[in-house]
């Protein structure tokens, strides 16, 4: 399963949960580690489209697979 996530990800890093706004579904993450893809800042925002059974809490460390 990881490898199949790792091949249809554009970016997949390790990265702590800075903030959160879950009225709104929007995160921040602070990148760690970047694993794959390219991110020209060391911080990156999300929004949860309701694909993902989680939502981050703030301060959790996370290896995210995500497309752009």
């Amino acid at each position: 399963m990881i490898e199949k996530e790792l091949k249809n990800s554009d970016i997949v890093f390790y990265g702590e949960v800075i903030k959160t706004d879950s009225v709104s579904g929007n995160f921040t993450f602070k990148i760690i580690e970047l694993f794959k893809g390219k991110y020209n800042s060391l911080y990156i925002k999300g929004k949860d489209d309701n694909s993902c059974s989680l939502f981050p809490k703030t301060k959790q460390l996370w290896i995210v697979y995500a497309s752009y």
